[in-house]
């Protein structure tokens, strides 16, 4: 009894279905911008989590159907309290660096004690979050390097791509980026395909080439 109940608080319906309700009351108690903030900010800390704690970090399915599940309900949930396309185009920027966090963590735990992978993974997730931030601490900065913390912060694809709002003009942004640079506006299409590539890269690094060298060594 005692073990099909850990089996079944372990299963991934049962964090599908927490997840989504998490996303319902989000958007239920939240207006859409402090809604998207928290499931941004919180899904990768799940998604790094959740993979780590693989027993298996061999097999490409469970892997799949573990980001799947840390990712989507939440987002699910909170489009289909409101059915605002917001969340699910958000859903397509979190998804995206979430699959790179995911697959990095896993590339990472193959070279590395596992503690360790994942507390280095969560700081660069928290570098990445806050990029825009960052920059208030870098002495030299051109537009480059500002337009770069732009184009890989998810908030700001999420921000101006979803929900079209001019977030680093907005009064608590201006005067670190919008007053004194110009920038081109990030895209949810932009993002996505600079943290999917990421993803692809270390999927191969995880999955490909870790079984190709356990193979030879067999």
């Amino acid at each position: 009894m005692a073990g099909l109940l850990g089996f079944f608080f372990r299963s991934e319906v049962v964090v599908s279905a927490v997840l989504g309700v998490f996303g319902v009351l989000c958007a239920t108690f939240l207006s859409p911008l402090p809604a998207l903030t928290v499931i941004g900010c919180l899904t990768p800390f799940i998604v790094v989590a959740y993979t780590a704690g693989m027993k298996d970090l061999r097999n490409l399915t469970h892997f799949g159907v573990r980001l799947t599940v840390s990712v989507v309900p939440q987002f699910l949930g909170a489009f289909i309290v409101t059915f605002s396309s917001v969340f699910l185009l958000a859903l397509i920027v979190n998804a995206s660096f979430s699959a790179a966090l995911a697959t990095a963590t896993s590339a990472l735990i193959r070279i590395l004690k596992k503690e360790f992978a994942v507390f280095l993974s969560l700081t660069v997730c928290i570098l990445l979050l806050s990029s825009v931030f960052v920059l208030d601490y870098v002495p030299l900065r051109n537009y480059t390097l500002v337009q770069i913390a732009i184009d890989i912060n998810p908030f700001c694809a999420v921000f101006y791509g979803a929900a079209n709002y001019d977030w680093l003009h907005s009064p608590s942004m201006y005067d670190r980026i919008g007053s004194f640079y110009p920038f081109r506006h990030p895209t949810i299409s932009r993002t996505s395909l600079i943290y999917t590539v990421v993803a692809l890269l270390f999927l191969f690094v995880a999955f490909f080439r870790y079984r190709n060298l356990q193979t030879s060594v067999e």
